[in-house]
C-alpha cells in the first residue's frame, strides 16, 4: 500500500487527502473541508494531527490498522496548516 498524504488547513479542515490517506483512516466520501475532529478517528490520532508540534513516527491505531504518522505543522508568522503521512505498519 502507498502512503497516505494529508493536508489542514490553519482551522484544522481538512485541505487535501490522497486515495491512500483515505484508504488508511477509513473515511470515505467528501472529507474536504471538515474538520479533523468530525472523522471519528480514534481520540489519541485525532489529538496527534491536531498538535501544534512535529509528530515523528509516532505509532497509532486506526480501524483495524497500525499507522505510523509525521506531521509538520506549515507556517508563515501565523499557523497555515499541518501535513501529515500516515504508513500501514500492521
Amino acid at each position: 500500500m502507498r502512503e497516505g498524504l494529508l493536508m489542514l488547513d490553519g482551522q484544522f479542515r481538512v485541505a487535501l487527502i490522497n486515495d491512500g490517506g483515505r484508504e488508511l483512516l477509513g473515511v470515505d466520501g467528501d472529507v474536504v473541508g471538515r474538520s479533523v475532529a468530525e472523522l471519528g478517528l480514534p481520540a489519541p490520532l485525532t489529538g496527534a494531527l491536531l498538535a501544534s508540534e512535529p509528530r515523528v513516527d509516532e505509532v497509532h491505531l486506526a480501524a483495524d490498522r497500525v499507522l505510523v504518522v509525521n506531521t509538520s505543522p506549515v507556517s508563515g508568522g501565523e499557523r497555515r496548516g499541518t501535513v501529515a503521512t500516515l504508513r500501514d505498519v500492521t
